[in-house]
C-alpha cells in the first residue's frame, strides 16, 4: 500500500528532503564483494584490509599481528588467511564494515536520530503514535506497509482497538502531579480507560504498580494491552514514591480513548535472491519510552536490509530475504496472515532479534527444532564467542517466534538478543543505557548468520581414499590446528555429496567459516564439486 505518512515525513524535513536523507549511503567501494561460486558470496573484505595484503609466500604456521591494525593472519588448514572476520569478537567496530558494508559512523547518525525521535512514543500496539513511528521508519528505510483495522482477526488474535492519551497525572493532596504521563508514557497502565475523580489512599493502590526490587524505576504494565476485555486503569510508581504516599484524597486524570476505528500496521520489505526461499529478520517496534527492547534492534534491521539491498545490486544472493516490523506479535501475525500458501511454504526461517545494544553479551535461542539451517549458521556466527549462551527455544526471551514457529507453520525461529539486563521493561532502558558498540557487535553477528547461509555448500568428493594433504599444501599441523588434526579424517567421510558445510561443521564442532575455507580449497585444485544445500 502507499505510505499514507510520507507527506507528513516531508512536512516534517527541513534542510534535506528524506531522499537524500535515504541516499547518503557509505562509499560503494567499501563493498570488495568478489565474484561468486555457484550463486553464493565469497567473503566480503574492507579496503582497510586489503590495505596490508598477504604475503602468502611467507613461511606457514606463525601468526602476525600488525600493530594497531587489528588484523590477525594465521594458518587455515594449509594457507594463510586474514582471520579478523574469524576472531571477529576482539574489535567488533573494525569488523562490522568488512562484513556488511555499513558505514558505522553514518549507521551511528541514523540509528541515534531514530532512537532520539521515537523512543518515547506511545509504541503500543495500536496507537497513533505507533503508526506514526512505523510510518516515519518506512519512508527512511523504504519499507511497504501492511495494516489491519481493529477487530480484525490475523490468525487466531484480534487487532485491538487503538489507544490514546491526551493527559494522565495523579495528584497528591496537597497539589504536587506525580505520574504524568507527560513525563513518560510509562507512567500509565496500557490501555488504561478514561477516569476522571478522586479516591483516596486505599483505593489508590489498587491501581499502582512498582518494583519493589527495584526501587528506583518505573515498570512497566503491559498486559492490558493483549487483553482488550480488560477495562481497568493505573498508574506505576517507583517503589520510593510509592512509600512517601499519605493518606488523603487523590485527585486522577486520564483522558485516553479507546477506538475501535483503529489500524494496526507492520513494516516490511523484501529483497528478493536468486532462489524463492526466503528466511524472515524480525524485531517489534512496541515498547513505548524503551531503546534496546525493539527500538534499536528494529533500527539494526533497518541497516542489515540496507547491506542486503547493496549486496544484491552488486552480486546475487542465493536466497530471499524480508524483513518485518511492528508490535510484536500483531506483526507476526498480520504478515504470516498476508501470505498466500506458496509464500508461506517458502518461508524457511526467521532469526528474531530483541534486546540488542543492552551493553550484555550476546546469546541465542535456538529454534523449536534445533536441527534447521538457520540454527546451525545461528551457531556458526556465534562460534569464538566466549560468552554466548544458547537457550532453548523461548528460554532467553518469548516473542514473535511463537507465531512463526507456532502450531500450522513451524518456521524454524531461533533469535539472537542480548542477556536479561536489571533495566528491563523500565524507564531505565533509556538512551542513557544503548550502546551503540553493543548494537553493532549483533549487527555483525546477524551478518555472519546470513554469510553463513550465502556461502554453504555441500561438497562432492571426487576422488577415493584419504587425501594425501602435503602434496596438495593442505597438511594439517597438529601443532598449529590440533581441532582440524584431529578431524582430518571425519570431515573428509562426511563429505559424502549429502551433507553441507553447517551440517559437517555441526556434527564435528569445527568452526564453519575455516571449514567451509578448507573444503574451498579443495576445490580450488579439482579435488571435490560444490552445489548449493537443500532446504
Amino acid at each position: 500500500m502507499r505510505n499514507p505518512f510520507t507527506a507528513r515525513i516531508a512536512e516534517k524535513t527541513s534542510s534535506e528532503t528524506v531522499g537524500e536523507k535515504i541516499s547518503a549511503r557509505p562509499d560503494e567501494t567499501s563493498d570488495k564483494l568478489n565474484d561468486t561460486v555457484n550463486g553464493t558470496i565469497r567473503d566480503t573484505v574492507s579496503e582497510s584490509m586489503n590495505d596490508e595484503a598477504i604475503d602468502t609466500d611467507e613461511a606457514i604456521g606463525t601468526m602476525d599481528k600488525a600493530s594497531g591494525s587489528g588484523k590477525h593472519i594465521t594458518e587455515i588448514n594449509g594457507f594463510r588467511v586474514n582471520t579478523s572476520e574469524v576472531n571477529r569478537y576482539e574489535s567488533s567496530s573494525a569488523v562490522l564494515p568488512s562484513l556488511s558494508g555499513i558505514s558505522v559512523n553514518l549507521a551511528n547518525e541514523r540509528i541515534q536520530e531514530g532512537i532520539m525521535r521515537h523512543w518515547k512514543a506511545n509504541r503500543v500496539p495500536v496507537s497513533a503514535a505507533m503508526s506514526e513511528v512505523t510510518g516515519e521508519i518506512a519512508v527512511q528505510y523504504d519499507l511497504e506497509l501492511l495494516e489491519a483495522s481493529s477487530g480484525q482477526k490475523c490468525l487466531q488474535w484480534t487487532v485491538p482497538p487503538s489507544w490514546d492519551v491526551d493527559e494522565a497525572f495523579i495528584e497528591t493532596p496537597d497539589g504536587r502531579r506525580i505520574a504524568d504521563f507527560r513525563e513518560s508514557p510509562l507512567r500509565l497502565w496500557t490501555a488504561s480507560i478514561p477516569f476522571e475523580g478522586d479516591v483516596d489512599l486505599e483505593e489508590l493502590k489498587g491501581h499502582i504498580l512498582f518494583d519493589r526490587d527495584r526501587p528506583e524505576v518505573i515498570p512497566y504494565h503491559y498486559r492490558n494491552g493483549y487483553r482488550p476485555e480488560a477495562r481497568d486503569w493505573g498508574f506505576c510508581l517507583r517503589y520510593r514514591e510509592y512509600l512517601t504516599l499519605e493518606p488523603g484524597l487523590y485527585r486522577v486524570v486520564i483522558k485516553s480513548a479507546l477506538n475501535n476505528a483503529g489500524t494496526l500496521h507492520c513494516a516490511t520489505a523484501r529483497v528478493a535472491g536468486q532462489g524463492s526461499e526466503t528466511f524472515v529478520l524480525a524485531a517489534h517496534l512496541c515498547h513505548p519510552a524503551m531503546v534496546t527492547d525493539g527500538l534499536a534492534s528494529s533500527l539494526a534491521c533497518c541497516e542489515l536490509l540496507n547491506w542486503l539491498r547493496r549486496v544484491e545490486k552488486a552480486s546475487s544472493l542465493r536466497y530471499s530475504y524480508q524483513i518485518v516490523l511492528g508490535p510484536e506479535y500483531y506483526a507476526a501475525a498480520l504478515f504470516l496472515q498476508s501470505l498466500d500458501e506458496s509464500r508461506l511454504k517458502n518461508l524457511k526461517g526467521t532469526l528474531f532479534l530483541d534486546m540488542l545494544g543492552n551493553g550484555q553479551p550476546l546469546h541465542y535461542q535456538r529454534s523449536f527444532q534445533e536441527n534447521s539451517l538457520l540454527d546451525s549458521a545461528v551457531e556458526a556466527a556465534f562460534e569464538g564467542n566466549p560468552g554466548a549462551v544458547s537457550w532453548p527455544f523461548r528460554g532467553l526471551w518469548g516473542n514473535d517466534e511463537t507465531f512463526y514457529n507456532g502450531p500450522g507453520l513451524f518456521i524454524p525461529s531461533p533469535g539472537i538478543g542480548g542477556a536479561q539486563f536489571h533495566e528491563y521493561h523500565s524507564d531505565l532502558d533509556s538512551p542513557e543505557l544503548f550502546s551503540m558498540e553493543s548494537l553493532r557487535e549483533g549487527v555483525m553477528i546477524t551478518a555472519r548468520v546470513i554469510e553463513a547461509l550465502e556461502t554453504d555448500f555441500v561438497p562432492s568428493p571426487l576422488f577415493r581414499g584419504p587425501l594425501h594433504l602435503s602434496s596438495q599444501g593442505l597438511y594439517v599441523d597438529p601443532l598449529i590446528d590440533p581441532d582440524g588434526y584431529r578431524n582430518v579424517e571425519a570431515l573428509q567421510i562426511l563429505m559424502d555429496g549429502a551433507r553441507s558445510v553447517l551440517e559437517i561443521s555441526r556434527v564435528l564442532g569445527i568452526d564453519f567459516f575455516r571449514l567451509r575455507d578448507f573444503y574451498r580449497a579443495l576445490h580450488e585444485k579439482g579435488l571435490i564439486e560444490i552445489s548449493a544445500p537443500p532446504l
